[in-house]
């Protein structure tokens, strides 16, 4: 068993063997600290499947993936661009501003789904591009004038010299996190900034969590966070910035939300 992130194979398990049936147990790197699937998956990877598309295709229709009125559907999209437009905002901060004389001007977001979060960049005056693994993802952007590359990172074509990346909820999906991170701190220029957005395992290893095969298709909204071939990699909050240090990136600012188990971290480039 080899870490993707760091290539040590030196590993201890966790308390999480042959999650939800799939055949794979979750064990900790002892180089870098992060938690990977060692084991066969016995599923294909959700983010380059079918039922990602679906989840993308509802996820726009709906404002989310999980059904909703069209009431709540507009609330919760308004609310999702003040969060989007604040966070952009925050990330342009680091790497010089946006607006006149700003410096951020080009912004990539890995994991762009539809491409909503770049619409808001793009608001802000904000050159915007992305990839997303689904096909779905791309043709809805294409719709909106927003260039999103059906591809996974490492297949995908960045521009040089970015000002700014955006990894929301994505490097736990990526089956190749450490490429992931080394390709998006080359195509970053010297004081350009990342935004990173993912779970952190701290919290959600306190949990008590039903990960058996019969929970297997309660989905994303109550254990699907540990599910194999969704979410291959894990990280508690202390080696995420290691890794992120490893890389060659500076931290500027690391929040953890209590109520949801994600951590958001503020990079950038010397």
């Amino acid at each position: 068993m080899t870490c993707e992130i760091c290539g040590d194979t030196r590993t201890r398990p966790t308390r999480y063997n042959n999650v939800f049936g799939m055949g794979a147990d979750l064990v900790q790197c002892l180089g870098c600290g992060a938690r990977f699937y060692a084991g066969t998956m016995g599923d294909e990877r959700f983010y380059t499947s079918p039922a990602y598309d679906e989840y993308v295709r509802k996820s726009y229709v709906n404002g989310s993936p999980f059904e909703q009125d069209a009431g709540q559907v507009q609330m919760y999209r308004d609310v999702r661009w003040g969060v989007f437009a604040a966070a952009i905002a925050e990330l342009a901060s680091f790497a010089g501003g946006y607006g006149a004389g700003g410096k951020c001007q080009t912004l990539f977001e890995v994991g762009a789904a539809w491409g909503e979060m770049l619409l808001v960049a793009r608001s802000m005056t904000i050159e915007v591009s992305g990839c997303d693994a689904s096909t779905a993802g791309p043709e809805i952007a294409k719709k909106h004038d927003v260039d999103v590359q059906s591809a996974v990172l490492q297949d995908a074509t960045m521009p040089e010299n970015l000002d700014a990346v955006i990894m929301w909820d994505m490097i736990e999906h990526t089956f190749t996190p450490g490429a992931d991170l080394r390709k998006v701190f080359a195509h970053l220029r010297s004081g350009g900034a990342l935004l990173l957005k993912t779970f952190y395992e701290e919290w959600h290893f306190d949990r008590e969590l039903d990960l058996t095969q019969e929970n297997k298709t309660r989905g994303l909204a109550t254990s699907g966070q540990f599910a194999p071939n969704a979410h291959p990699y894990h990280f508690t909050s202390g080696a995420l910035c290691q890794i992120l240090l490893g890389v060659g990136f500076e931290l500027r600012k690391v929040s953890l939300d209590s109520e949801g188990g994600l951590i958001t971290v503020y990079a950038v480039k010397p």
